[in-house]
């Protein structure tokens, strides 16, 4: 009983992290990266809130870092559930939009 319940919470789990490529410690790191990054940016824009003349872009330089960092990501990943979704990069003389 104890194994079937154990089985249920593992596949979620590892569904996301063969999801995303990642083993459970690489994907704890980048997860933990993230985290303390948003919480420097909020802990940032609360200052800001306070005292407007400090961290001025902190907290939007933040959320763009962590946005591209997210993109890049997302760019380089084979969706492995749908190669049809696979992201198309022009080469040559292809143009965007082609």
């Amino acid at each position: 009983m104890v194994e079937k319940s154990f089985g249920a919470l593992m596949n979620p789990l590892t569904e996301h992290l063969t999801e995303v490529g990642e083993t459970y410690t690489q994907h704890l790191v980048k997860a933990v990266g993230f985290g303390i990054a948003m919480v420097a940016g909020g802990l940032a824009c609360l200052v800001h809130a306070l005292f407007p003349f400090l961290f001025v872009t902190t907290g939007s330089s933040c959320i763009r870092r962590l946005h591209r960092r997210m993109e890049d990501r997302r760019a380089s990943m084979v969706d492995r559930r749908d190669p049809s979704t696979r992201l198309h990069l022009p080469q040559g003389g292809e143009q965007l939009g082609s």
